[in-house]
């Protein structure tokens, strides 16, 4: 009865959609200029930028403080992610984000006219999070299904699409083995067979 339940379960579990490079940039688009003048705009863009690079959590976002980020030379930054769901030891891990999400965090740091290394970047929880990701895709016509969940959903697409090996991805999104990878990119991984047919 339970691999039956499973096997009904399996073909009926409901993903979020993917904020994959189209869809941050819809939503960027739908922001336009309001961004650089108004902070929760600002916050709104730097939100989506930030968990499609990363593949944070939502709980991770929402612990997120200016502290852990780090801008590189290159303008890239890295995030210190000093506790998550599958790191209960709090070994820690380094993430890389584009220079375009360093720049959108800029942006809500000037706005707010501080960057206090012990304050949280954004001042949200968690359902927060979910509902201005969905709030965000919705405003710039992408419809329903998106939520705190598509960022993570967003990165493995991003890149697996970019040819990233899937150690590469397990690796950003601190995923311990394939399986979730493999989830999220099944259909990425389908569309190959068309280089071929």
């Amino acid at each position: 009865m339970q691999g039956i339940a499973r096997k009904l379960q399996a073909g009926n579990q409901k993903q979020a959609r993917a904020l994959d490079a189209e869809a941050v940039a819809a939503i960027r688009g739908s922001i336009n200029d309001k961004a650089d003048v108004k902070l929760k705009s600002a916050e709104t863009m730097a939100l989506v930028q930030m968990i499609s690079d990363s593949g944070l959590r939502r709980s991770e976002l929402a612990a997120l403080t200016w502290g852990d980020i780090e801008v590189q030379p290159d303008g890239s930054g890295r995030i210190l992610v000093a506790k998550s769901k599958t790191d209960q030891t709090g070994e820690g891990a380094s993430i890389a984000i584009t220079g375009q999400a360093v720049s959108d965090l800029d942006r809500v740091s000037e706005l707010r006219g501080s960057r206090n290394p012990n304050d949280s970047v954004f001042g949200l929880c968690d359902k927060q999070i979910s509902r201005r990701i969905a709030s965000a895709a919705k405003a710039a016509g992408l419809g329903d299904g998106f939520s705190g969940h598509s960022g993570r959903v967003g990165c493995a697409v991003r890149m697996t699409r970019n040819g990233a090996p899937v150690s590469a991805v397990c690796r950003q999104g601190r995923w311990s083995s394939a399986r979730m990878v493999n989830r999220y990119t099944r259909n990425e991984s389908a569309g190959e067979a068309l280089r071929y047919l």
